[in-house]
């Protein structure tokens, strides 16, 4: 699908490591343009092994183009009276340091950059959230997805300031997945050599170390995925590419029993 929409409905933002993406927003849905990484394809395909998991609280991601330049489309999950707080800010605001970086990465233990996550939030928000769950989905999916990009703006809270009341956000923005952007590391060193060499960058640049620290040290993946639903979902999808098949491959035998 192709969306013809004005430029009234550009947004720039600037935020990660994709620098300033074009976005657009209109009858409360948002439109982002790909940079050179994929990231719409990325972004549906993620959406579509959040569809056959036990996760709920997802943004799902439509591949398409707008203005004949490849994109995706979502809604907009912010009801009436809702704002968007992304960690970056609650580490901020609670800290009074201007970059979210030079306080977490100035905690030296991957466990107390959990601890410290969660101990924040749940100040922020007076007690009423605990993210420990929250943050254990998206690290086991960052896992199997590599999710290179899940700084601490593409982590948040969702406050309803009528009331007050505070909720998680869904897992947003996962464009930087399934090695979107490393065709040339792929050709030159292959893909498993390639898939090796991909960080995290939440509270460890391991997948696995963030993944292990949430479960207190022993895998127990609370990410459960229907593999046969999702082979027979992305038969039919055009969006799929060789790269994202072949990576999907290589993480369900290598270690997709974690998550069944």
């Amino acid at each position: 699908m192709n969306y013809v929409i004005p430029d009234k409905y550009k947004i720039k933002t600037n935020h990660g490591s994709k620098g300033c993406q074009i976005k657009y927003f209109r009858n409360n849905y948002w439109y982002k343009l790909d940079t050179s990484c994929n990231e719409g394809k990325n972004e549906h395909i993620v959406s579509q092994i959040l569809k056959c998991s036990n996760v709920k609280n997802f943004v799902y991601y439509e591949a398409c183009q707008v203005n004949n330049k490849l994109a995706c489309r979502s809604y907009n999950f912010l009801g009436e009276n809702e704002m968007l707080i992304t960690f970056s800010d609650i580490i901020c605001t609670m800290t009074g340091k201007r970059k979210d970086e030079d306080v977490l990465w100035g905690i030296e233990d991957v466990n107390k950059r959990f601890i410290f996550l969660v101990d924040i939030v749940r100040k922020y928000t007076s007690g009423q959230l605990d993210i420990s769950d929250y943050l254990r989905v998206i690290f086991y999916l960052d896992l199997f997805i590599l999710n290179r990009d899940r700084h601490m703006n593409n982590l948040g809270i969702i406050v309803d300031i009528s009331t007050g009341r505070y909720r998680c956000a869904p897992i947003f923005d996962n464009g930087l997945s399934l090695l979107g952007g490393c065709q040339e590391s792929i050709f030159e060193y292959g893909l498993e050599n390639t898939i090796n060499s991909q960080n995290a960058r939440t509270i460890s640049g391991s997948f696995v170390k963030q993944a292990l620290v949430s479960t207190n040290g022993q895998f127990n993946c609370p990410l459960k995925i229907d593999f046969k639903k999702l082979n027979k979902e992305l038969k039919k999808d055009a969006a799929l590419n060789k790269i994202q098949a072949r990576v999907l491959e290589y993480q369900y035998n290598n270690i997709g029993k974690m998550y069944i």
